[in-house]
């Protein structure tokens, strides 16, 4: 609607994957260690996390994920996913 308020987009990869040691270049292992502080230890990481953690979030990773079969992802899987990480355990 306001595309004059708009700068620039940052996609972020959410696969924690690459974001083992292992997988880091040299060059990386210093902008992921930040990262994962950042996203463990401040509010920022809280905020995002939050943002993420809605069954409509969840259910639409998941459709892109598993393209050939949406129908599968229904309310049961998407609690199944999210609830755990929910609990204050």
């Amino acid at each position: 609607e306001r595309p004059q308020q708009v700068r620039g987009m940052l996609l972020l990869n959410p696969s924690l994957r690459m974001l083992h040691v292992s997988k880091q270049a040299p060059w990386q292992r210093p902008l992921v260690s930040w990262l994962q502080w950042v996203l463990r230890e401040t509010d920022v990481g809280t905020a995002f996390f939050d943002a993420l953690a809605t069954p409509e979030a969840v259910a639409s990773v998941l459709k892109q994920i598993y393209p050939a079969r949406p129908e599968a992802v229904d309310e049961e899987l998407v609690d199944c996913i999210l609830k755990p990480g929910m609990s204050s355990a």
